[in-house]
């Protein structure tokens, strides 16, 4: 069995791009813009 802990981002990011140009679509009056960062803003600390 494998087991991925995966977080928002790792899911999300993903599907950003596509949501984005649905949105475009579906809204051409808006101006729908995507982040050019891509990185996870988590932090972790141990």
């Amino acid at each position: 069995m494998n087991l991925i802990d995966a977080g928002h981002f790792e899911t999300e990011d993903p599907v950003c791009e596509v949501l984005a140009m649905l949105l475009r679509e579906r809204f051409p009056e808006l101006r729908v813009l995507k982040s050019t960062v891509h990185r996870n803003e988590t932090q972790f600390f141990g």
